[in-house]
């Protein structure tokens, strides 16, 4: 067996004769390609003879003595290798591609954006939280020939990430959702998070026939809008706007008016989420889509993920948004169900992670705003522990500890705002709400 590395045009032509991509060694699709990725914690390299045993016509390699037979193929780098493959299919493809990213709500936009495109266009959009630099190689691997218009989610937490991921992608329109204080322990301060993002509008710009969506709303989005020297198409309340919307703060679901003329009665919670479906009417109207259609599929839209949801449990009236959490999107939520919500009231909040230096001082502010209204407080996570001692009713290290003490209670009657950064794993105690 040949000990050095494949070119990787070669990998490619394997890609062509094995269409079928996964970094799992267990969830494998029969005559696919493993790659085996290194991380802080573990190497894929360990585990591609089982990938060949669980089916896998061949496992990437980046180990010489990982090799078992042939159809182990070693690469110099197994990541670099991913990124190439799917940067080259790509080229391939014959989609416009729409790129988005954001502080707050980039998954729930990009689930809205797919929702409406399909209606016109056979779409493709970004499962899960495949937002990285490895969950866009696999989408864009997973991504049918015929497949006419594919949205990315682009995720970052350092500076460079967006670039890269837009120089994999190549999007021939993008827009960012918001800029806030996100992701802060890898960006370092806010105006590295303004730099990180808005470097999906510095590619666009730098292309030519590409097309920036964006909030004519922010002023900040505008002015990095309007630098990157793109086409603009803009959405937003101000009447100067391409795509025109009004929210409408008459009920706990966001409700919208749009063009003046149509009402639109989503099943999302939070007036907060306006901005969202702004922004996937504007892709729709980009694209083509019927404005009819763009109505119905708003409103046939219905969130998962304890992303935006209300659960009417035996007990209690849930509002579930779980699936991340940051400073802007933390008050957001707060003021949302303050602003709908009678009688008693109950705040579960988890931690707001990735902060770094500006962890504390969030948190507090957090703590701060709570405290000021007559509802339970129930803070879950070590840094709110640490912070909010004084502010928080109830106070648990972590979502096991909350458990223990909800199996004892009997928590009845209330409104209860479950919200908290996804690695807090809140919606572990819903079964007790």
């Amino acid at each position: 067996m040949s000990t050095s590395p494949v070119p990787l045009e070669k990998l490619y032509q394997l890609f062509l004769q094995h269409p079928f991509v996964t970094t799992n060694s267990i969830d494998v699709t029969p005559g696919g390609i493993f790659f085996g990725l290194r991380g802080t914690n573990h190497d894929g390299n360990l585990y591609a003879s089982d990938a060949l045993k669980n089916g896998a016509a061949y496992a990437i390699i980046d180990r010489p003595e990982a090799r078992t037979d042939d159809r182990c193929v070693l690469v110099n780098d197994t990541l670099t290798a991913l990124q190439y493959l799917a940067k080259t299919y790509r080229k391939t493809l014959r989609a416009k591609v729409i790129g988005i990213t954001g502080s707050n709500g980039k998954t729930t936009t990009k689930e809205l954006m797919g929702a409406v495109l399909a209606k016109k266009h056979n779409t493709v959009a970004t499962k899960g939280n495949l937002n990285n630099h490895i969950g866009v190689p696999l989408t864009l691997l997973s991504t049918p020939p015929d497949t006419e218009v594919l949205v990315v989610e682009m995720g970052a937490n350092h500076i460079g990430e967006i670039e890269l991921l837009c120089q994999i992608a190549m999007p021939h329109a993008g827009l960012i959702t918001n800029i806030g204080k996100a992701h802060l322990e890898g960006f370092g301060s806010l105006d590295g998070v303004i730099k990180a993002k808005s470097e999906l509008y510095a590619y666009l710009g730098s292309q030519s026939g590409t097309t920036i969506l964006c909030h004519l709303d922010d002023p900040l989005l505008m002015k990095l809008a309007k630098e990157a020297g793109s086409n603009l198409l803009t959405y937003g309340t101000t009447t100067n706007a391409d795509v025109l919307g009004t929210p409408l703060h008459d009920t706990i679901n966001l409700c919208m008016k749009w063009n003046n003329k149509h009402r639109i009665e989503t099943k999302l919670i939070g007036s907060y989420n306006f901005q969202n479906a702004m922004a996937a009417i504007a892709t729709g109207v980009f694209m083509g889509v019927h404005e009819e259609a763009i109505v119905t599929a708003l409103e046939e839209f219905t969130p998962t993920n304890h992303r935006s949801q209300l659960l009417h449990h035996t007990n209690n009236t849930i509002f579930v948004d779980c699936y991340n959490a940051n400073p802007a999107s933390m008050r957001e939520a707060i003021q949302h169900f303050l602003r709908f919500t009678t009688g008693k009231k109950c705040f579960i909040l988890g931690d707001m992670l990735e902060l770094g230096d500006y962890a504390d001082e969030e948190h507090k502010s957090v703590g701060e705003l709570v405290s000021q209204t007559d509802a339970l407080r129930i803070f879950v996570g070590k840094q709110f522990l640490q912070s909010c001692g004084e502010t928080g009713d109830h106070l648990f290290a972590d979502v096991d500890q909350l458990n223990q003490w909800l199996s004892t209670r009997n928590l009845s009657g209330y409104h209860i705002l479950l919200k908290g950064s996804r690695g807090i794993r809140l919606e572990k105690a819903l079964p007790l709400l």
